[in-house]
């Protein structure tokens, strides 16, 4: 029995999925439509790919999260990894399974991601054509980051649910994106005073703002250099190797 076929079988049965996949290109593409955008129509296209980048990451945390923290904790209660880890014949069967059952949770984040890159490079990028392949670079540098960010977080909440609540679960990895995203950079100037609250942050808490490159959509502001784009990856993937350590070791197999 496949871990990953288990579990993609699952979850297109319970649609949810395809809720999510139908309503947020939908919104993407109207809720922009709500603001006053008559005034300057130009705003009209990079409302959208703001609107779509935006969703998605809300989608990431109020649904994908919830789902890989419920998953693991509804899973080790029904006794499901018992029955898949003999009939593994893998040499490091835990953390097989596991690595499968997180490409699994990973669909939903694939699908929405094309589904937003898509919205933006047919809807929203610039008509002149050298904005527009720089506008299509710049997707595809934030859609590589998002991955390399979600993935270890999922594979984090998964983890933890064999554990703990799958709520507590949830608002753990919740929290960690959150304080990466938004506090780090919100409020960087507060924290830059040297205290110790402030090293400890930056130093042991990864900064996910560094990889939210909405402002250079919107603003029409090209790619990442290479260079700097290569030193994300390598950021975000030593992180990303660091927290997959980490929620292996939390992974509780039996009841």
């Amino acid at each position: 029995m496949n871990g990953l076929r288990l579990y993609l079988s699952s979850l297109f049965s319970r649609k949810v999925i395809l809720v999510f996949a139908l309503l947020l290109p939908l919104f993407a593409v109207f809720l922009p439509e709500l603001a006053p955008v008559a005034l300057k129509p130009s705003l009209i296209e990079p409302a959208r790919a703001q609107a779509s980048w935006v969703l998605l990451w809300l989608v990431t945390v109020i649904w994908i999260f919830v789902e890989a923290s419920s998953t693991g904790h509804r899973w080790r209660r029904g006794g499901i990894f018992e029955l898949l880890l003999p009939a593994s014949s893998a040499r490091f069967p835990k953390a097989t399974l596991v690595l499968q059952l997180n490409a699994g949770l990973l669909c939903p984040s694939i699908l929405l991601l094309t589904e937003t890159i898509l919205v933006s490079l047919f809807l929203c990028a610039p008509s002149d054509p050298a904005e527009a392949r720089l506008w299509s670079v710049t997707n595809f540098q934030y859609g590589s980051l998002y991955l390399m960010i979600t993935a270890p977080l999922c594979l984090l909440a998964f983890c933890l649910g064999t554990r703990l609540n799958p709520v507590v679960s949830w608002l753990t990895v919740a929290a960690l994106l959150i304080y990466g995203m938004v506090i780090q950079e919100r409020f960087a100037p507060f924290l830059s005073g040297g205290g110790m609250a402030s090293t400890l942050g930056k130093l042991f808490l990864p900064q996910y703002h560094l990889a939210d490159l909405t402002d250079r959509l919107v603003f029409k502001l090209g790619p990442l250099p290479a260079g700097v784009f290569g030193q994300f990856l390598l950021y975000f993937g030593g992180w990303g190797i660091i927290i997959s350590l980490i929620a292996l070791t939390l992974f509780r197999p039996g009841r």
